[in-house]
């Protein structure tokens, strides 16, 4: 019997080179698999590993700031405090920390212009020392009374505003109107500039920087459900938070506790806080208090506006 070994030997030997092709195929794969790449998709954060034509996405790096905190940030450097603002009014929390459940509020005042010289017209302001988030009148002696009075004020910055007295005190009917200082105003001297008519007077009054905590509203102070309104704040410590208490008539001058309010100042001290309403808060008159060291006294709403 004759063997033939040479094609048999031929086919053992081919089999094994295969197999050694197969396991070095696969070595390949298992380097490939553990290197694998990467690539960062611009402006999302999130990072794509592509291994092998498969790809896992995995999660945002989130020590990253995202937008909404930014956004945040943003209400708390101006002083809008949106979370402490939303549905406020529709609250009706327990007082917290000291604050009343109910107060009465009475208007004092004795009226503003009187005594003033009236031998020519004029331009006075009646208060002493005006700071900023604050009201005071201007007066305008010397005119004739009961008679609407044109202005023009030059800031310490040089632009001008032009106002009008139409309001008059009772019962001589000396002409005058309100002005508001706020945040941001310049400080420095105001000069005044009045007409009505033939007559023509002038005068000045300077405005300083808050000395003390002052709170002032900024027109308008009333307006329907979804208004936003405005306040001066001023006269804190830099970057503080000031709680203010929000407080709603109930009739017969008495006004019954809703919230607290936190407001953030800017690195003066002082800020113009925004205050929005929503097309469903409930009507109503309102007001707002700060407690605490040097703060006004519970029937003196230093805060006032009105949904109507």
């Amino acid at each position: 019997m004759r063997r033939v070994l040479g094609p048999p030997s031929r086919r053992r030997g081919g089999g094994a080179v295969t197999v050694l092709l197969v396991l070095l195929v696969l070595l390949v794969l298992l380097v490939l698999a553990g290197c694998g790449s990467t690539d960062e998709v611009a402006g999302t954060g999130d990072v794509t590993t592509t291994v092998l034509g498969f790809s896992t996405s995995l999660p945002p790096d989130t020590s990253q700031p995202s937008v909404t905190s930014a956004t945040s940030q943003a209400s708390r450097i101006t002083g809008t405090t949106a979370g402490g603002v939303q549905g406020a009014l529709k609250r009706r929390d327990a007082p917290t920390d000291g604050a009343k459940a109910q107060f009465e509020y009475f208007q004092e005042g004795d009226g503003s212009c009187f005594g003033l010289d009236e031998s020519k017209p004029a331009a006075v302001v009646d208060f002493p020392k005006p700071e900023i988030a604050m009201s005071f009148v201007v007066c305008f002696p010397g005119f004739r009374h009961k008679q609407p009075v044109q202005a023009e004020v030059r800031l310490p910055d040089g632009t001008v505003r032009t106002v009008s007295a139409t309001s008059f005190n009772s019962p001589e009917g000396v002409p005058h109107l309100t002005w508001t200082s706020v945040p941001g105003d310049p400080l420095g001297i105001y000069e005044v500039s009045a007409t009505q008519g033939p007559l023509k007077g002038t005068g000045r009054f300077g405005i300083s920087a808050a000395s003390t905590p002052r709170m002032v509203g900024i027109e308008p102070a009333s307006g329907p459900p979804g208004t936003t309104f405005r306040f001066g704040i001023a006269g804190f410590a830099p970057n503080s938070v000031v709680d203010l208490y929000l407080y709603r008539a109930e009739g017969n001058g008495s006004y019954r506790y809703l919230t607290k309010v936190p407001v953030t100042m800017d690195g003066l001290g002082q800020t113009v806080f925004t205050f929005p309403t929503a097309r469903d808060d409930p009507k109503g008159s309102y007001c707002m208090l700060r407690r605490g060291p040097k703060a006004a006294l519970d029937y003196f709403c230093a805060l006032r506006f009105t949904v109507m």
